[in-house]
């Protein structure tokens, strides 16, 4: 079995189950902070993935480390997954639940990059526009990022869609467009 399917099994029945038990915006607080862990800390990314140390260590480190930071059910969550020894695959299990949250709740992600930061109004004027699309939820999470290498104007992703307006894009598309121009002078040297 693919190691996606994997991730995608494993995260269905950690939502199903926070669905079932009415745990699932704490479930969604566990994801995010394992993330962040994941992201930040090298050392933690390491020793989920580590074959060197054994299963009930693993489950031992689990349990001091969080005990007191993830829900309950987030804690037998990562027990069963090193018990199946899974634990490899739980970068993109997180990934796979926050995917799989987000069909749940209708929310769509819409991810801006812009040569500045964007200022409220346009913020605003984004999610209005994804909002009233035919593309995605109707429940919009924004996400913005800058990029000076732009120069100007921004780039839109909702869901497969990319619209590029940016100057970096048009300059491109210029260049393209006279290296492309088979215009040949009529003028004949003398």
């Amino acid at each position: 079995m693919t190691t996606n399917k994997i991730a995608f099994r494993y995260a269905k029945s950690w939502i199903d189950l926070a669905l079932e038990r009415n745990e699932v915006e704490s479930a969604l607080a566990d994801v995010k902070v394992l993330k962040n862990l994941l992201r930040v800390n090298a050392d933690f990314s390491a020793f989920v993935k580590s074959p060197v140390i054994s299963y009930d260590k693993k489950k031992s480190i689990l349990s001091t480390l969080f005990e007191d930071k993830l829900s309950k059910l987030t804690l037998l969550f990562l027990q069963l997954l090193v018990t199946k020894h899974r634990e490899i695959n739980l970068p993109l299990i997180v990934d796979s639940f926050l995917s799989q949250y987000k069909t749940l709740k209708e929310i769509s992600t819409v991810k801006v990059i812009s040569a500045q930061p964007l200022i409220k109004e346009d913020q605003e004027k984004i999610i209005k526009m994804a909002s009233a699309s035919i593309v995605g939820f109707k429940n919009i999470e924004l996400e913005t990022v800058v990029d000076e290498s732009l120069i100007g104007g921004f780039i839109i992703e909702m869901e497969d869609y990319v619209y590029d307006a940016s100057v970096k894009n048009q300059i491109f598309r210029l260049k393209k467009s006279f290296a492309e121009n088979l215009y040949e002078s009529k003028i004949i040297a003398r």
